[in-house]
């Protein structure tokens, strides 16, 4: 018996360890917060103080939208491939890309076309368009560094940035054909990330 414990006692702290670790895990993975409790946004680039720009959403959301976030996240990445950011649209619902980092044709690769309801709620936004072989058709909003909105006041580029909304965002207020009337999170961040400023 001896011998056995002094050769085994690992897999008797393992037998013990594994219900905790697992319990932990399970309880990890109930307390994230739905896609319509949360707003993501990736950015693609180098230029954007994304801590800085996910305390104003944080300080200005609740003022403008009545939906009930519980959590509020920017992060930053860069480009790897179409594969790659078509993957991340299940798990963000704005996808800002710096202007250099965008690949042709992205919006035609990995985006939808915006729908007219959708473009309707940014009436003085700049489109971003891509031509296909019978029109040019809008996918999102060009973000103008030298204009002040809410974006530019986190960033320190120079190049232009392109806004997309990902088509499995459920945080669109409908425009979008997903999710419920209300839930309007992700327009109202899109809203103040292109509303210019005085």
């Amino acid at each position: 018996m001896k011998h056995h414990l002094q050769y085994n006692w690992w897999k008797y702290i393992a037998i013990l360890l594994l219900p905790v670790i697992l319990w932990v895990s399970i309880f990890d993975i109930l307390k994230k917060p739905d896609a319509d409790e949360r707003l993501h946004i990736l950015y693609i680039g180098q230029s954007l103080d994304t801590a800085a720009l996910e305390q104003q959403l944080k300080n200005v959301l609740p003022t403008r939208s009545s939906q009930d976030l519980k959590e509020i996240r920017v992060q930053a990445e860069q480009y790897s491939d179409s594969t790659v950011l078509t993957a991340r649209c299940f798990d963000y619902d704005i996808i800002l890309i710096e202007a250099p980092d965008s690949p042709e044709s992205i919006g035609q690769r990995v985006f939808s076309v915006l729908t007219p309801e959708l473009a309707k709620q940014f009436p003085e936004a700049v489109l971003y368009t891509e031509n296909t072989d019978t029109e040019t058709l809008p996918y999102g909003f060009i973000l103008d560094p030298s204009v002040k909105t809410g974006f530019s006041a986190c960033y320190t580029g120079t190049e232009k940035c392109y806004l997309f909304f990902s088509p499995e965002s459920v945080n669109l207020d409908t425009c979008n054909g997903k999710g419920a009337a209300g839930h309007d999170g992700a327009l109202q961040a899109a809203q103040y990330l292109l509303e210019i400023t005085p």
